[in-house]
């Protein structure tokens, strides 16, 4: 009888790297990988950035090429959604009514933007920024006109990514956020004011702690967006960056633990030991924290994915990732690694003429995190300083002329 195949639900970053690394790895069997897009994998952070601005072209953010995908011997199933995981038969039920068989399944669905509940958020204007596609519709609206007045809702990430990107096409752009802060889930307010003094330096207006009630159209071309203290802007388009969801309905129909994403042990392993999940969509056990959380990043769609290959195939090691995130913002590229909120204190070191680092320490002095900006190599190292969870002196930290690779063999290993 012929061994059922690893499959692989999921044809995107983690999706991918799975895949790959299951051959490198010396895995000989069948592999499966079935995508809801039609595109071949491709990576997801040049949408906002490099593709958007028209200087790439998708084939070069493609993960896993067709020639690729056959010299490895991988069965990719594109265009196509599972709609029914059936763990007492081990058998998928696809939206083309074909079914597919496993031996051992890896979930990779990911996420989808959150399209939140307004008048006229259906509109053929409004765009959120997940996809391929979107990307394409967004550059398609915005290629009409050199100048355009464009409205960002969510100063988050993506949105302030977006919103740099668009600036650099010379679109007037305004970001509406709901909070008082932008980033304010994954940085403090410091760093976020630095964020926001940079954006506005080139021209992007902010809203903030203004909600959107509405979104009316007044032309073919136009929209204005409401915002309930009754102003209103005017758009050509609104592109939506409001949050992720993440695509655990799957999972959970299947009676797995789930918890907004499909919570897994150190080893990517699921309340099921026959399934697996990485990405976006995994909530894992935090290396600093006795919670599971969900890590949207590329990073760790590729070291997770990594990391549950390995398993599956005896190799397994525990995963159990530091946050990690990177966002490219006009000169600005900004890294983060751990916990980088509420901290009691902070340290900052210059890096060169334009970088520096944040360093995030709790009362005793532990470092529990780091931001870089324009950091460069720097950031690799004060990154290690917070995943060996040591104390440093400020005098220390703060000076640049203490190489970072002395400080931490002096302070992590004596």
């Amino acid at each position: 009888m012929t061994a059922k195949p690893i499959v692989i639900i999921g044809a995107g970053q983690a999706g991918a790297w799975a895949a790959r690394t299951l051959r490198t790895e010396g895995y000989t069997g069948a592999i499966v990988l079935i995508g809801q897009e039609a595109h071949p994998p491709y990576e997801r952070p040049p949408l906002s950035k490099e593709f958007l601005l028209g200087n790439s072209e998708f084939a070069q953010h493609v993960l896993l090429a067709e020639e690729e995908l056959q010299s490895l011997h991988i069965q990719a199933m594109l265009g196509c959604c599972v709609q029914k995981i059936d763990r007492e038969q081990q058998q998928l039920y696809l939206d083309n009514g074909t079914t597919q068989p496993y031996g051992r399944l890896i979930l990779a669905t990911g996420g989808r933007a959150v399209r939140p509940t307004l008048s006229g958020v259906d509109h053929d204007r409004v765009v959120t920024l997940r996809t391929v596609d979107d990307a394409k519709r967004l550059q398609q609206f915005l290629q009409a006109e050199a100048e355009q007045d464009v409205v960002v809702v969510g100063g988050g990430w993506i949105g302030l990514e977006v919103a740099a990107t668009l600036n650099q096409q010379g679109h007037h752009v305004s970001i509406v956020e709901f909070a008082s802060q932008v980033c304010q889930r994954s940085v403090d307010a410091a760093l976020a004011a630095e964020l926001l003094v940079l954006h506005r330096r080139k021209g992007n207006r902010f809203y903030l702690n203004a909600a959107v009630i509405a979104i009316e159209q007044v032309s073919p071309t136009e929209l204005e967006v409401v915002l309930s203290d009754g102003q209103r802007l005017k758009s050509a388009v609104v592109v939506l960056a409001v949050g992720m969801k993440a695509n655990d309905e799957l999972a959970a129909a299947a009676g797995l633990h789930t918890d907004g994403g499909v919570v897994v042990n150190e080893f990517g392993c699921t309340s099921d030991p026959l399934i697996y999940a990485a990405g976006d969509i995994a909530r894992t056990p935090c290396s600093h924290t006795l919670q599971t959380i969900r890590h949207e990043s590329w990073q760790n769609a590729k070291d997770q994915a990594q990391a549950v290959a390995k398993a599956m195939l005896g190799k397994a090691e525990p995963y159990t990732p530091l946050l990690m995130l990177w966002s490219e913002q006009f000169e600005w590229m900004l890294q983060v690694a751990g916990m980088v909120k509420d901290a009691h204190h902070t340290v900052e070191r210059a890096v060169g003429n334009i970088g520096k680092l944040i360093f995030y320490a709790e009362a005793t002095g532990v470092i529990v995190g780091v931001a870089g900006i324009n950091a460069g190599r720097e950031f690799r190292w004060a990154r290690m300083l917070v995943e060996a969870r040591v104390a440093v002196l400020h005098e220390q930290l703060s000076n640049p002329t203490e190489p970072l690779p002395k400080l931490l063999k002096e302070v992590a290993h004596g």
